[in-house]
């Protein structure tokens, strides 16, 4: 599986810088716990994982806090990376559904 670093990297049109840094800081253990590598359910497995750490992080701070509204950004972020590897895998329709599954079970 390929490096997730170099995956983010090839995303065109690039993600602003902050939002940028942001994504790729939560998913190299930057942001606190240790680094992530794609285990054998794949690379939206693990950005699925990050977007609900910062979804986790942006209601443990209710109200007008311009931080948690960056975490939902990152948040939003991280699931758009899901659904883009969700296109490349092998089977993007069941990739898909696992994306949505994972968010709202059936």
């Amino acid at each position: 599986m390929m490096e997730i670093a170099v995956w983010l990297a090839g995303r065109r049109p690039p993600a602003p810088p902050d939002l940028g840094a942001a994504v790729t800081d939560g998913l190299t253990g930057k942001r606190g716990g240790a680094g992530r590598a794609p285990g054998p359910s794949g690379l939206g497995d693990v950005l699925l994982g990050c977007a609900r750490e910062r979804l986790d992080a942006a209601r443990a701070r209710p109200g007008r806090i311009r931080q948690s509204a960056f975490d939902l950004l990152v948040a939003d972020a991280l699931i758009t990376y899901a659904c883009e590897a969700a296109l490349e895998s092998k089977d993007p329709e069941t990739a898909l559904w696992e994306v949505l599954d994972a968010g709202v079970p059936r």
